[in-house]
């Protein structure tokens, strides 16, 4: 997820839409040379003869959705248990300064016209920003974007969504009588959901080793429709080289393949061979080069010319620890330094954590694809010298596989644990 540079990183990606769009419609031919600007409308006010679009955030709230989707952050003795993500909405107020007749509208037309065409801000899009310096009538602007890019935003786990606020005109009045301006042309935009997450270490307990837990569908729907997705051996997650087992309604019809999607990389789509109508295998390629650990999206497109695309349900991939790869050693202070191997990489952006028992750590950065990570344990909360703890790796979420099912009732994998020195 993003981290607290993605309030910044929003509004410079929205900034560099409209600079891009002063250059694509050459409104520079209807009306002069054009700024953008992202700064307080008495600041604009102040710059002479001042031609442009202002964008502006006016007011961030919280987002109604996210705020209770988890459960209370801290335990009863005040421990960290979670790190439910701070999830912001931002309301932007885009207004148009021109100095001659019919140029205020003009511009504010233009800009309307793109958030209208672009009301979702891919991943590519929030990328590109950052990557390159936004040109406007042949000036290379200065880069003021390059600390914004380690915001990590294109990663976060929902897309941002672009909508017209329906601002009444009392609200008009005051926001602009609070920002003690003369009214301008101007419309307000909301945009949803900037999740801001938190890398503070959390204390966790083992799962529960059995749940029941069934669902069944009353009707039967026309198009594809996935159901379930399950991993083998019913583990909540699958591994790079096993099969997942899908099920759903009309899935027969071939061709029939999978197509996955991941917040960190782009991987290619899996050509199925063992289809029904009812249930589809899909094995998911050993290619820890191509195939990052975390969260997916799992489709299933069915026809050939005619082609039908399921909904989407989730997969998790779960990373490997080469535990013969594996070590733990004590520095100079008696903290415990735990340094793994894994499978698959780990990407630059993704989230990796440690449980070593009942405590974690956040790896050491990664600018760079890795296997190998390395942990920090404080002395104070490190278990005791000979204790063998179970070791389990988080990406992004999903955990490596400590749990064997294939037996009844399921047992902790000893093979999982580690010796501390």
């Amino acid at each position: 997820m993003s981290n607290a540079l993605a309030l910044g990183a929003v509004t410079a990606v929205l900034k560099n839409l409209l600079d891009n769009a002063v250059v694509n419609e050459k409104l520079t031919n209807a009306v002069g040379p054009v700024k953008v600007s992202a700064l307080a409308p008495d600041k604009v006010k102040a710059i002479d003869n001042f031609v442009g679009l202002n964008l502006f955030l006016y007011h961030v709230q919280p987002n109604a959705g996210w705020r209770n989707r988890q459960l209370p952050s801290r335990d009863f003795n005040g421990a960290r248990v979670t790190n439910p993500p701070l999830a912001l909405d931002l309301f932007y107020l885009l207004t148009a300064w021109g100095a001659a007749d019919f140029e205020a509208e003009i511009l504010l037309g233009y800009a309307m016209q793109l958030f209208h065409e672009i009301p979702v801000l891919s991943r590519d899009v929030i990328r590109k920003t950052f990557e390159s310096s936004p040109v406007v009538d042949g000036t290379i602007l200065p880069l003021k974007y390059k600390d914004l890019a380690a915001s990590s935003l294109a990663s976060q786990f929902e897309l941002l969504k672009i909508t017209t606020y329906p601002m009444s005109a009392e609200e008009s009045s005051k926001l602009w009588s609070a920002i003690q301006v003369n009214y301008r042309p101007s419309v307000a935009y909301q945009v949803s959901v900037v999740l801001i997450d938190s890398e503070a270490p959390v204390k966790l307990s083992l799962p529960v080793l059995t749940r029941n837990i069934a669902g069944q569908p009353n009707t039967m729907p026309p198009f594809p429709t996935l159901i379930s997705v399950a991993a083998p051996n019913q583990q909540p997650a699958a591994r790079l080289g096993e099969n997942v087992t899908v099920t759903g309604f009309n899935l027969g019809g071939m061709p029939v393949q999978a197509l996955l999607h991941h917040s960190a990389k782009t991987v290619p789509p899996i050509v199925l061979t063992q289809v029904t109508s009812t249930e589809a295998t899909v094995p998911l390629p050993n290619n820890p080069a191509v195939w990052p650990a975390g969260n997916y999206s799992l489709e299933l497109e069915v026809g050939g010319v005619s082609k039908h695309v399921s909904n989407a349900l989730p997969l998790a991939v779960a990373p490997v620890i080469d535990m013969p790869g594996s070590s733990a050693a004590r520095d100079g202070d008696q903290n415990v330094i735990v340094s793994i191997h894994c499978s698959p990489a780990v990407q630059p952006g993704q989230n990796a954590i440690l449980i070593l028992g009942d405590i974690t750590a956040l790896s050491d950065p990664h600018p760079a694809p890795t296997q190998n990570l390395t942990f920090k344990f404080l002395k104070a909360d490190a278990p005791d010298p000979g204790a063998t703890p179970l070791i389990r790796l988080r990406i992004d979420g999903v955990e490596s596989i400590f749990i064997d099912r294939t037996q009844t009732p399921p047992v902790f994998d000893d093979t999982q644990r580690l010796l501390i020195p």
